[in-house]
This record gives structure tokens, sequence and C-alpha cells, in this order.
């Protein structure tokens, strides 16, 4: 399967796109409350972090709290933007359970390519629009 060009990895983008929903919600993202976010050890989050502060995605220091590059800030709002897409058209459309409808997002947004995403935002609102009009 293609991987979108300049992609991190999925695991790498789900850390990003975390780091991004925390700074948002709490103005800082640490490493426990990512390591509670995403489900996984703080020695795991540790590694994650080394590695995208090595790719110059995120400010990171032991013991300090995390945040993004501007890069990093603008890869965040992409993912994050595509997994919001995704998530819109199969609880809107498709009518799938809003947890499940994350999880398959999550899934989807990794894989498939901008213009396919891009093409899925265009009919949810195409339809959304549609359903508005019927009313």
């Amino acid at each position: 399967m293609k991987k979108n060009v300049g992609s991190i990895g999925e695991s790498l983008e789900d850390y990003a796109e975390a780091i991004f929903e925390l700074e948002k919600l709490n103005g800082v993202a640490r490493v426990t409350d990512l390591a509670e976010k995403l489900s996984v050890s703080k020695s795991s989050v540790s590694e994650a972090l080394n590695i995208l502060k090595e790719k110059e995605i995120i400010v990171y220091s032991p013991y300090k709290p995390i945040r993004l590059t501007p890069k990093g800030k603008s890869l965040a709002k992409k993912i994050k933007h595509k997994h919001d897409t995704l998530c819109n058209f199969l609880i809107k459309i498709l009518h799938i359970e809003p947890k499940r409808a994350e999880a398959q997002a999550c899934r989807m947004e990794h894989f498939l390519e901008n213009e396919v995403i891009e093409g899925i935002c265009k009919l949810t609102l195409s339809l959304e629009k549609k359903g508005k009009n019927n009313d």
C-alpha cells in the first residue's frame, strides 16, 4: 500500500495528533497525558518523542512539557483534518456509531491519499447540504 509522501509513520502521526489535541485542551502536552491518551507506556512515549524530536516535529526535554514545532503543528493539523473529515463522513453519512467511527477514522487517515480524503469531504458536504434542503 502506498504511504503518503513525507509520512512519518502511523504511530508517530498518532503521537503528533495527540500532542496537538492536548496542547489545544490543556495548553501543553506531557508524557503522562500522552501515555494515558494513547494507552501506551511512558517508556513508549519517551521513545516516540525522541524520534519526533530528531525529525524536528517537537521540542522535548525529559520532565518538561512537549511542544510542537511550526513544522509539527502543520503536520498535526493535516492529520487532524483528515481524521475529522473521515469521522464526520462515517458518522453523518454512513451512520456509524461515534466510538466505532473514531477508531475506523484513525485507521483510515494514515493510508488514504489526500485526494481521496478531500473527495470524501466534498461528498459529505454535498450530501449534508442536500439533506438540509430536503427538510
